[in-house]
Parts: structure tokens; C-alpha cells; sequence
């Protein structure tokens, strides 16, 4: 009795080990569509790219605001001491009373009241603060295309790498059928050897081309490891998420390639052109900028006073609130500006070139991205009529081979190199299919099309 209990013990120790393993790694079965959408909500690079967009709208909205009129409030109180006397001068004799009367010159008015609202608007600085608020803009919007590309990225990245898993999952299933069609040549080997009509060597053979597959089976897997962390990490999924690809609508029907018209759509449509031109139009605004520093800065202004005393009013009668205001206009000009003006003209149309530069250097690379890209995916497509006709000839082969070796015609050697040939095949067959995939998924992006 006991010794049943004591057998069983360990079996349920390992059915709750493996229940274990089960309930910590989650199976996730992905779309690419699902991929992508999770890619793209998690992605950090995404955010920092849309917060760097926040910021320069944030920016292009404090210049506008600054456009704007100035308005300010100022109030104060001001109590002064009671040591001072008055000023006084005699100013003769009162006839009736027959005494001095005096004028005073000069009030103590102890508790004085200041209060101020004033409106000043610049009219005219050469356009100065027209071109810093385009300039402003232009930089916006050249950030919210840096979005856009970005994003583009993003998503090519998260598709790449989801083909790219798939791929090395589709390797490991070949790999796995190859090892049960070794393990069926190894029993027939065995049976052909106990009846003394095969030999121990043979035997060896079958076994070391076993183990061979075996090594190529963990390597695979290990490669399958790392790409399942990975893409777990960049889809933002727990990390003990096991990820499986749902490959119904992975390989789709592709409309044909127009080379020249997606060369003139990329080097038009791309948003990295988008903004690159918009970079260019903010350099110009900057040199127009440092162009207005010449000129003088005509301003406006209006002052409402509300004050205890108010100076405007005679001094007898200064003790109450009186109100005032008064307009005017302010022409001013730094002469120095005539010097430094100059100086940031330099600057800024050394910016120009750089701009200029920057941009035709980003349309060169995407036209060898766009032609890299299409020379990739022909090759691809080619790669996967030669590897369909490599799969059909290997398979014949092997066929073929392990006839004549049942006839004695052929050797084990032989039957294993076919069937090491089979295997070859289709993993290049998988690998030309994907990489048609990855290819195009990237000629799209090169171009412009997400």
C-alpha cells in the first residue's frame, strides 16, 4: 500500500509542476492587425515623439499669445509719516477778522491710493513678431509630420518583427515534421537490421542525422525565445506571454509595383519631406526675422489712472479719488541692431543651407530606400519560384532516393542527404515567402504608403 502512495507521489508532483508552468506563461494568439494596434499604443518612442509635438504647439501658442495686446493692473497704498509739516506763506489779512491768511503749497496727504490699468500693443517692428509666429508654426507642423514618420517606423518595425517570429516558427514545424520522418527511418532501419538486411552503421548514421536535427531544433527554438521576448516587449504583453501568430491573413494578394510612380510619390508624400520643407520655410521666416531688426519698433499705449491724490488735480483738492488716463504713441530705435543684425542675417542663412542640404540629402535617401526595397522584394518573388520548384524537385528526390534504397540501389548516406536536402528547401521556401512579406511591408513604407 505504501508503496503505491510513494509511486504516485512524484506523478503528482510533476502534474502540478507542469499545471504551474501552464497557469504562468499566458499564450497569446496575435493578428497583424492586433500587433500593431498594441505595438502603436504601447510604443515609448511614439510618445516621446507626440510630447515633443505638445511641446512645440505649447511654444507656437505662447508666441501667439504674445501678439496679443499687454494689459496690466497695478495698484498700491502708501502711508506716509506725520513728522513733516506743512508749507505755508502768508498772503495777507483777512478783512473781517483782521487775521493772516495763508496758501498751502504743500499737503501731507497720509494715506495715498495708486491705481493704474494700462494697454500697450506694438504696431510695427519689421515684422518681427509676423514671422517668429509663422516661424513658430512652421516648426509645429514640421514636429506633427516627425509624429507621422515616426509612426510609420513604428509600425514597419512591429511587422518586421512580427514576420520575422513567424518565420522562425514556421522553421521549427519543419524541422519537427523532419525529425518524425527520421524517427521513421530509424525504425525502419531497425527492422531491416534484425533481420540482418541493414547495418549497425546505417543505424549510427540515422541516429547522428536525428541528433543533427535535434541541435538544429534548439537553436531554432532558442532564436524563437529571444524573438517572442522581444516582440512581447515591444507590444508592451507581459513577459511571460508566449506569443502565437494567427497567419490566416498574413499572405495576401499584392497589386503590381509601379517603381517610377512610387519614386514620385515617396520623394513628394514622404513625411520626413513634409517637414523637411517646412524646416526650410522656417529658416526663411528666421532670416526675415533678423531682416526687421533694422527697422525702429513703433508702439501704442493708454494709461487709466484712478488714484488718492492725483496729480493732475489742484493740491486743495487731492484728498479724494480722482480719475485721469492718457494716450500716446512711442517710436524707438536700437542703432545698435544696425551692427548685430548683420551678424544673425549670417546665421540664419547658414541655416537656410543647412536646411536646404538636409532635405535634399533626406530625398536622396529615400529614393535608394524606395529602389533598395523594390530590388529586394523582386528578389524575393523570384526566390519563391525557384524555392517552390526546389521543394517539388527535393521532395521527388526523396522519394525516389528512399525507393531505390529499400531496392538496395542507393545507400543510407544518400537517403539522408534527400531528406537533409527536403528540409533545406522548405526552410528556404518559408524564409522566401516571409521575406517577400517583410520586403513589401517595407517597399510600402519607403514610399509612403502605411
Amino acid at each position: 500500500m505504501f508503496s503505491r502512495v510513494s509511486k504516485k507521489i512524484p506523478l503528482l508532483l510533476l502534474a502540478l509542476t507542469v499545471l504551474t508552468s501552464v497557469q504562468a506563461q499566458q499564450v497569446r494568439r496575435l493578428t497583424l492587425d492586433e500587433a500593431v494596434s498594441l505595438g502603436m499604443d504601447y510604443s515609448k518612442q511614439l510618445q516621446i515623439s507626440q510630447s515633443r509635438e505638445v511641446a512645440s504647439k505649447a511654444k507656437y501658442q505662447q508666441q501667439f499669445a504674445s501678439a496679443a495686446p499687454s494689459v496690466s493692473l497695478n495698484s498700491q497704498y502708501q502711508h506716509l509719516s506725520t513728522n513733516i509739516d506743512e508749507i505755508k506763506f502768508a498772503t495777507g489779512l483777512d478783512p473781517a477778522t483782521g487775521t493772516p491768511k495763508y496758501q498751502t503749497i504743500s499737503v501731507s496727504i497720509h494715506d495715498q491710493f495708486y491705481n493704474t490699468l494700462s494697454i500697450s500693443q506694438v504696431v510695427f517692428a519689421g515684422l518681427r513678431g509676423f514671422n517668429l509666429l509663422k516661424m513658430s508654426k512652421d516648426q509645429w507642423m514640421a514636429t506633427a509630420f516627425d509624429v507621422a514618420a515616426d509612426r510609420a517606423t513604428i509600425k514597419n518595425n512591429i511587422i518586421v518583427s512580427y514576420y520575422n517570429h513567424y518565420k522562425l516558427l514556421q522553421s521549427k514545424k519543419v524541422v519537427e515534421e523532419n525529425i518524425k520522418v527520421t524517427d521513421q527511418r530509424m525504425k525502419d532501419i531497425q527492422n531491416l537490421q534484425s533481420v540482418g538486411m541493414a547495418l549497425k552503421n546505417d543505424v549510427l548514421q540515422i541516429d547522428l542525422n536525428r541528433s543533427s536535427l535535434q541541435q538544429s531544433l534548439a537553436d531554432v527554438q532558442s532564436a524563437i525565445d529571444v524573438s517572442n521576448y522581444n516582440l512581447g516587449i515591444m507590444l508592451g504583453l507581459p513577459e511571460n506571454t508566449q506569443i502565437e501568430v494567427a497567419d490566416a491573413s498574413i499572405f495576401a494578394q499584392k497589386p503590381d509595383y509601379n517603381l517610377s510612380q512610387g519614386l514620385q510619390t515617396a520623394t513628394t508624400g514622404r513625411n520626413e519631406i513634409k517637414a523637411g520643407n517646412l524646416r526650410v520655410d522656417a529658416a526663411f521666416r528666421q532670416l526675415r526675422y533678423t531682416r526687421g531688426m533694422y527697422s525702429p519698433i513703433l508702439s501704442a499705449g493708454f494709461n487709466y489712472y484712478y488714484s488718492k491724490p492725483n496729480q493732475r488735480v489742484f493740491i486743495e483738492d487731492q484728498i479724494r479719488f480722482h480719475d485721469s488716463w492718457d494716450i500716446g504713441v512711442k517710436l524707438s530705435w536700437n542703432i545698435t541692431n544696425i551692427f548685430t543684425a548683420n551678424l544673425y542675417s549670417k546665421e540664419a542663412k547658414a541655416n537656410i543651407k543647412l536646411a536646404q542640404a538636409s532635405q535634399e540629402l533626406t530625398a536622396d535617401n529615400i529614393k535608394m530606400e524606395v529602389n533598395s526595397n523594390y530590388s529586394a522584394y523582386r528578389n524575393a518573388l523570384d526566390k519563391i519560384k525557384l524555392s517552390e520548384k526546389s521543394v517539388e524537385q527535393a521532395n521527388e528526390n526523396q522519394r525516389l532516393t528512399k525507393d531505390q534504397y529499400s531496392n538496395g540501389v542507393k545507400n543510407v548516406t544518400d537517403m539522408l542527404n534527400a531528406d537533409n536536402l527536403a528540409v533545406t528547401t522548405q526552410i528556404n521556401l518559408v524564409n522566401a515567402r516571409i521575406d517577400a512579406e517583410i520586403a513589401y511591408a517595407k517597399l510600402m513604407k519607403a514610399t509612403g504608403n502605411e
